[in-house]
């Protein structure tokens, strides 16, 4: 079984389970699931994903580049240049959205 930790980053912090913002570092999140064993992380920046206008790329960027992360990417991601953008950020997977697939 494999187990992918959610990171989700809303206004440069992590993500509450309500879905607004909270009140933590989404690298040392990161850092600290990976340093627990993780070995994939699934990544979402819900600013893009909602359209909020909040660039997380830095953070995203910062995240896939910790030593051992391997980053799968998700959040609304609907054409090629939204998968493009995700792997260029350095995750190894895209996720995309279901009404894309269909």
């Amino acid at each position: 079984m494999q187990i992918y930790p959610a990171i989700d980053i809303q206004e440069g912090r992590l993500a509450r389970a309500d879905g607004r913002a909270g009140a933590g570092d989404p690298v040392a999140a990161a850092a600290a699931l990976l340093a627990a064993g993780a070995s994939w992380l699934h990544v979402v920046d819900l600013d893009r994903a909602y359209g909020t206008g909040r660039d997380n790329d830095d953070l995203v960027r910062a995240i896939c580049a910790l030593s051992a992360a391997r980053v799968q990417m998700g959040g609304r991601l609907r054409d090629a240049a939204d998968v493009t953008r995700a792997l260029r950020l350095g995750a190894a997977r895209a996720v995309v959205a279901t009404a894309s697939a269909a």
